[in-house]
């Protein structure tokens, strides 16, 4: 079995990558978008004139627009976007290795929980580009910081990069180096959080793109509480891909069944031991940063609405994070972990049907991103992801035609007329 679950990694990791190159366009939801802009950034780099410029202050939700736009001043739209993905998934694939390793001996249940949590996991499918770079981001910091305090060069080039990844992950990144500072009564050290933070001082200041109005979720106790365990069961390893409006509910609706069933035993099995793994370390005396960070990420997530400042899952994007980090640094004197890991053997299996079920040609229709507000839709389409979602921004981007983007909270505008 432990060498099962290596395999499992593995193999996920490469039926993902296989897919990105076998569909005609990345099957990753808002990940086209993130093409498409990075073709217009490449464009003006190149010095054509598309109707956009970047703007002249700093952005955080940059970091992938940027890459993808230095990836095609060499590479048309879409070759950059699979080179991306490829460095994107090997990355991911060495983080796990790394986190597996963290305590000593390479552990393949953890292995495969990383891949899981940490790479192949639901903000993945929705191409949430820039905050997977800014919480791999801290987890390399995490790891690095594992061997011997960090220095102020390391520090302050680590915290702008996760600047323009993401916002989010800047405050989880500041607030490990104030604790960091603290236990080191080295109080001046947070000064060096001075200069992303006036770059997010002075983004505030100047933009007003901060993304639509999302209603939330949990507008009861009730209602919010499960919001809350549905978010936890995300990180399990069952997606519900809606292709042309139709998702598992109503193609496959036992696979359906038994998919969330599975994200919900996985809560049980993984995600709750993983929280209780950091309580104990705690309690038994470990008071190092990522600890107590990865504690404040789970707080943050049982309470914090499901969107804020335009932000969506903000409560996810906190908690699997914090779940890489018990994995990295607690120790699993039960081997509780091999549980998990078992029901993340499913990975695999789960990208393989979605081999099964890619169109052979681009959907026509698509369903709104408010489906799941609806209480008579809400129960067919969890863990849902609309892969094609934005098929006509790269499908521009092959044209070589600039359009409206899909998001304006990027470092683009259009160029004053």
């Amino acid at each position: 079995m432990r060498h099962g679950f290596t395999v499992a990694g593995l193999l996920a990791v490469l039926l993902a990558a296989a897919l990105n190159f076998r569909a005609e366009i990345p099957p990753l939801q808002d990940f086209n978008e993130w093409i498409y802009q990075g073709w217009l950034v490449g464009q003006i780099l190149g010095g054509a004139e598309v109707g956009f410029e970047l703007k002249p202050w700093p952005v955080p939700n940059a970091a992938a627009q940027m890459l993808l736009g230095v990836l095609n001043v060499a590479l048309p739209a879409q070759p950059a976007g699979l080179a991306y993905l490829t460095l994107y998934l090997a990355g991911m694939t060495w983080l796990a290795v790394a986190i597996a390793r963290a305590r000593g001996t390479f552990d393949p249940a953890t292995f495969l929980l990383a891949v899981l949590i940490g790479g192949l996991n639901s903000p993945y499918w929705s191409g949430y580009a820039n905050s997977q770079l800014g919480a791999a981001l801290y987890l390399v910091h995490v790891l690095r910081e594992r061997r011997g305090p960090t220095g102020v060069a390391w520090d302050l080039a680590l915290g702008m990069a996760i600047f323009f990844c993401h916002a989010v992950m800047l405050a989880v990144f500041a607030l490990h180096v104030g604790i960091a500072a603290l236990r080191r009564r080295q109080v001046a050290r947070v000064a060096v959080l001075g200069v992303p933070f006036a770059l997010l001082a002075w983004y505030v200041l100047r933009d007003d793109n901060y993304g639509e109005f999302i209603p939330p979720f949990g507008t009861t106790l009730f209602e919010f509480i499960a919001y809350k365990g549905y978010s936890a069961a995300k990180a399990g390893p069952y997606q519900n891909f809606i292709i042309g409006g139709i998702g598992d509910a109503d193609r496959a609706p036992l696979l359906y069944a038994a998919g969330v069933a599975a994200n919900l035993v996985f809560v049980l099995v993984a995600v709750v031991p993983l929280a209780f793994a950091l309580v104990r370390q705690a309690w038994g005396g470990d008071r190092s940063p990522a600890v107590l960070v990865a504690l404040a990420c789970v707080a943050g997530f049982a309470m914090l609405p499901s969107a804020l400042f335009g932000v969506v899952n903000v409560g996810e994007r906190l908690l699997l994070p914090a779940l890489l980090v018990a994995l990295a640094c607690c120790p699993d004197p039960w081997r509780l972990r091999r549980f998990g890991a078992s029901v993340a053997m499913l990975a695999p299996a789960m990208v393989l049907y979605f081999h099964l079920i890619l169109p052979s040609s681009l959907p026509s229709s698509e369903i709104g991103h408010l489906a799941a507000h609806d209480p008579a839709q809400r129960l067919r389409v969890l863990f849902w992801h609309r892969p094609f979602h934005f098929q006509s921004q790269i499908a521009a981007a092959r044209r070589g035609e600039a359009v409206r983007l899909g998001f304006t909270t990027s470092l683009l505008r259009p160029v004053a007329r």
